[in-house]
């Protein structure tokens, strides 16, 4: 739901129930596939880019209000999963409270809103996301995929560590291998 009279940034909400373009100065979302690693000024941040530095997944914006809804669905989903303990992790899904360890992909999201560069060729408006919240929103690979398979599409495929199948994202067998040892039933690509 608009909130002020801005005009638009010419960016659509991609929730799939809504697809509003997104004024500029309208809190907003920004969700990215991203890495962490543990280094001595803290946990960064890096997202997944191919060889060629395009994303493998395109960043996506969400309105407030879907956003909120689309955490709202997502919780109930998972209310009663246990979260994955790992002696390895580094940072913590706020969904679901899995532990995330370093190099393992998740979902960042951060909370900003669009405004006008300040230069952009011809003085068009040009559309910058900037991040209001101090610290982004962490949500587990697994969490991702629950969102991309029940809430509302994303990349309309799902987040993967590696080639595993969505069983595998879920056991995070990468970690462990595919093994009867863990009750994971996923075949890899390797494998097959």
């Amino acid at each position: 739901m608009r909130r002020h009279n801005w005009p638009d940034t010419g960016l659509s909400c991609s929730a799939v129930f809504c697809g509003e373009n997104i004024p500029y100065a309208e809190e907003a979302y920004m969700l990215t596939v991203e890495v962490a690693a543990q280094t001595e000024r803290g946990l960064v941040y890096t997202p997944i880019v191919a060889t060629d530095q395009d994303y493998l997944y395109e960043p996506v914006f969400y309105c407030h209000d879907c956003w909120k809804s689309i955490l709202e669905d997502l919780e109930s989903f998972v209310a009663d999963v246990p979260p994955v303990e790992d002696p390895y992790t580094i940072i913590k899904c706020h969904v679901c409270d899995s532990g995330i360890r370093e190099g393992e992909v998740f979902g960042k999201l951060v909370e900003g809103e669009f405004r006008a560069a300040d230069r952009t060729p011809g003085n068009k408006h040009s559309p910058t996301f900037v991040q209001l919240a101090p610290s982004p929103f962490i949500v587990c690979a697994p969490c991702i995929n629950v969102i991309e398979h029940d809430v509302s599409e994303i990349w309309g495929e799902p987040l993967k560590q590696s080639n595993e199948c969505t069983e595998g994202t879920y056991m995070r067998c990468w970690r462990y291998g595919c093994s009867a040892d863990v009750s994971c039933h996923c075949i890899s690509e390797d494998k097959k």
